[in-house]
């Protein structure tokens, strides 16, 4: 029960705080949670469990993929994810993502660099038990 406190704590912690609503995507039985920030809005403690470097001009990217089951509980689950940050010139940058299981808990994160005021574009890529792709994307300014 500790585990899946702590992990809903950084999954808290890494929700961009100034996200007015909770930001997620839809696909049928699928809630995928995004969002991004910047890695010195980090607890330093979080940072440190996980290996992030704290830093205005880095960036993290995390994404939880839930299905409900037929009793209507929702629960993590795996998926294949192709993630890339595009700039506002249009340089694409794949992202490395980590998955992160603890228990039953699954998510993915992953880090890259940042300008300060820079607006990025994350196109998302979510393929689940050989499934055609759910594709999606959600935009972030980064301020330090």
């Amino acid at each position: 029960m500790k585990r899946l406190l702590r992990v809903a704590l950084l999954l808290t912690l890494l929700t961009p705080f100034a996200a007015p609503a909770e930001q997620a995507m839809r696909f049928g039985d699928i809630d995928i949670h995004y969002g991004a920030m910047l890695t010195a809005e980090l607890q330093p403690e979080v940072a440190r469990t996980y290996g992030i470097e704290r830093s205005k001009s880095r960036g993290i990217a995390t994404l939880a993929v839930l299905r409900k089951d037929a009793a209507g509980v929702v629960r993590p689950i795996k998926a294949l994810l192709e993630v890339s940050a595009v700039t506002a010139v249009g340089a694409v940058t794949p992202l490395a993502i980590r998955e992160i299981q603890e228990n039953t808990v699954v998510y993915y994160i992953a880090t890259f660099g940042v300008a300060d005021g820079e607006t990025l574009t994350f196109k998302v890529q979510i393929i689940l038990d050989g499934a055609e792709a759910q594709i999606f994307e959600f935009k972030k300014t980064f301020f330090p």
